[in-house]
């Protein structure tokens, strides 16, 4: 599998969590509310660095991304345009 195809990959994964998220808060769940949106965050960040290139096996994904936002900074711009 590329790397476009994992990234697709984790933000489907990612979705997912944050439905889930939804569902809990109406529920009231807020444990469940609270993980799902962790893992959501979590799973969108994995995508944007597969995107790149593939990610670390950390639980500390920070440094990594740091990494590729600068290192990649004007391809970023170039592809994801800013919002003006």
């Amino acid at each position: 599998m590329d790397s476009y195809q994992e990234s697709l990959r984790w933000m489907k994964d990612a979705r997912d969590c944050y439905h889930r998220s939804q569902r809990c808060f109406s529920q009231e769940d807020w444990r469940g509310t609270v993980q799902n949106a962790q893992f959501a965050i979590e799973l969108s960040v994995k995508a944007i660095m597969a995107f790149f290139e593939e990610p670390d096996w950390t639980h500390r994904p920070d440094g990594q991304l740091r990494r590729i936002v600068e290192e990649r900074r004007e391809e970023m711009r170039e592809r994801f345009d800013e919002p003006r």
